[in-house]
């Protein structure tokens, strides 16, 4: 998988132009599309970190098949159009392997070509195989189970390719993080604690640490692609984000010279109409090498910050987290926390909230949240952390921990769930099972934390003026508080019956995280959509 040498940008175009008599444009796609490209750097069109997606034909066989033979990583999605006949699969890290031994052949293969990788740049660098200790991380809502899957697979592949010397560790990715800003960035949480917030695409890990001791956990399956997403059953068609910006997105890059990336939006549209996938496109665009290479100015992270109409979804996404924090916090009998510090490519999020780099408005409307759920009036401290890469933050704070072993039992031991049936109910102090939730008295406990919520929000406008400090139009505030409650009872049953899906029906499982936010993903959905047809 290695040309053992770094082309040059003149070879690389040489290789690519028919008129400079190479003539065989094919056997140079295959190599990037099938195998892996011939240069992989942080100055490359084709860069780590990588997205858990994989590429293959679509009719591989099951029993008997091969890392890139059958399936590649795919290391130009999003940022080229492709020629080969390719089928994309994504989010290899939750996908469904009951009765799908396609899915988990994809993601073995995934995990494989990585390996593999690993192992051929340590031999090429002259490194020791023996020597090469590997650290993978895996989100802390995830299933023990699935947990296990992906163990057995990482403990094949090190075997084969590095030897039996059990260098292989693993560790929480909700942990990670944290470790980097103790010991690079002055993050010394010895008085008041810190809250370490990691938002992913699927879920937010919540760790509250004192000192260098994590003391607290908890995580739940709202994060990114609860903003993005479809909700529960809809389609790009009631994405509001998908059909304010796709026009917009289209008509500039038709008019640049990178409009040949229209290819590569079409053919999502065309073969998945994911509202994820799509806006992951409009996403890569701002860090497209075509688009930095033509100095193209095209940020759907800028369009983002600047819309005074869809803030308001960012807004409230962000306020759901802090607000599930600080009653967390508060039952648990924590003090207000001193740092609050960011993680996860997720957490570029907070950034579209805040209206950009300076977080020093989204600190002041944090503060506001945790003294109305502490009841407090006090002008308290607080700082705010946040790396430029996030993405990144996992692996550098992995490499600071010391002993990988403790974590794993530490993990249990601290996991608390805010139910959500009301502000101090807790998983382990209480006991609820999946099969307890279809009681209705559960359910409307539920259904009136949501609207607690929902009005506690929109009643901040008043304490912190929402067009003042984030631009937000405030014409339909009030409309938008009633939209956000008319299906809640409905989301709440759709993410309830997604989860026990997702349990392969187990229902006599005790909860694993909280209630709270299984209708704000379904509202939320209708709130961008809402906003967008509100201002066609």
């Amino acid at each position: 998988i290695g040309t053992l040498y770094q082309p040059s940008n003149l070879t690389d175009n040489a290789l690519s132009k028919t008129s400079l008599g190479f003539g065989a444009d094919d056997l140079i796609n295959i190599i990037k599309e099938e195998f892996a490209p011939l240069s992989i750097d942080k100055d490359s069109l084709y860069k780590f970190p990588q997205r858990t997606v994989i590429n293959d034909n679509g009719s591989f066989n099951v029993e008997t098949n091969f890392a890139l033979a059958d399936f590649n990583v795919p290391f130009w999605y999003l940022k080229e159009d492709y020629k080969l006949n390719s089928n994309i699969t994504s989010n290899l890290k939750w996908i469904e392997f009951r009765g799908n031994n396609k899915a988990e052949r994809r993601t073995r293969a995934f995990l494989k070509q990585l390996m593999m990788m690993m192992r051929n740049k340590v031999l090429l660098n002259g490194g020791s195989l023996d020597e090469t200790e590997i650290v993978w991380f895996y989100p802390s809502s995830m299933p023990t189970f699935r947990r296990k899957q992906l163990e057995t697979a990482w403990t094949v592949f090190y075997e084969r390719y590095f030897g039996n010397h059990r260098k292989l560790y693993k560790l929480s990715e909700s942990f990670a993080p944290f470790y980097y800003y103790y010991h690079k960035e002055g993050v010394k949480p010895h008085d008041r604690p810190a809250v370490n917030i990691d938002i992913g695409g699927g879920t937010t890990d919540i760790v509250i640490y004192k000192s260098e001791t994590p003391i607290l956990l908890s995580s739940f399956r709202f994060a990114a692609n609860s903003i993005f997403g479809d909700g529960y059953g809809y389609t790009s068609n009631d994405n509001g984000f998908v059909q304010k910006y796709e026009p917009i997105i289209k008509n500039s890059l038709s008019n640049t010279s990178a409009k040949n990336l229209l290819s590569i939006y079409d053919s999502i549209k065309q073969k998945t109409n994911n509202s994820i996938e799509l806006c992951e496109f409009f996403f890569s665009i701002e860090e497209n090498k075509i688009i930095k290479d033509n100095r193209i100015t095209l940020s759907f992270s800028k369009l983002l910050s600047e819309d005074n109409d869809l803030k308001l979804v960012f807004v409230f996404f962000y306020s759901a987290i802090i607000y599930h924090v600080a009653n967390l916090m508060k039952t648990k009998n924590l003090p207000i926390p001193q740092f609050i510090t960011f993680s996860g490519n997720g957490s570029k999020l907070i950034k579209i909230a805040s209206g950009g780099k300076d977080l020093s408005t989204l600190k002041d409307f944090t503060k506001v949240i945790f003294n109305d759920v502490y009841g407090s009036q006090e002008n308290i401290s607080m700082e705010f952390r946040m790396f430029d890469n996030p993405k990144e933050i996992t692996c550098k704070g992995g490499l600071e921990c010391k002993d990988y072993s403790k974590f794993e039992a530490l993990e249990k031991e601290i996991l608390n769930v805010l139910i959500g049936i009301d502000k101090t109910s807790t998983i382990p102090s209480a006991e609820l099972k999946y099969n307890q939730i279809e009681n209705e008295n559960i359910k409307n406990q539920v259904k009136a934390e949501v609207f607690s919520f929902i009005d506690t929000f929109f009643g901040y406008n008043s304490k912190f003026n929402f067009f003042e400090n984030f631009g937000i139009n405030p014409k339909n505030l009030e409309k938008y508080k009633l939209l956000l409650k008319e299906n809640v009872a409905n989301d709440l049953v759709s993410g309830i019956k997604e989860k026990i899906s997702e349990a392969n029906d187990n229902v006599e499982i005790n909860i694993e995280e909280t209630l709270f936010f299984y209708p704000l993903k379904g509202c939320i959905n209708k709130l961008a959509n809402q906003i967008h047809n509100d201002n066609k």
